[in-house]
């Protein structure tokens, strides 16, 4: 188990973009982005009957990073 997967083992399954900004160090916005982009996998949630919110998968969360810690080397 690597020490990405150690931090995000408790972490839920579906995150926040603010808590995928937490972790990442990024803002919100640019959660947004790379979720378009197709660098983060998003699901789309009808909360209500008016709107839908999104949330980010955990795995890909960690694919993410350990991408950047590839290019990074």
């Amino acid at each position: 188990m690597t020490l990405i997967t150690e931090t995000l083992s408790n972490m839920p399954m579906l995150m926040r973009v603010r808590q995928v900004a937490e972790v990442l160090g990024v803002s919100p916005t640019t959660v947004y982005r790379l979720a378009d982009a197709g660098d983060l996998e998003k699901v789309e949630i009808s909360l209500t009957t008016t709107g839908k919110t999104i949330r980010i998968t955990n795995e890909s969360v960690q694919n993410l990073i350990e991408r950047w810690m590839q290019s990074a080397s």
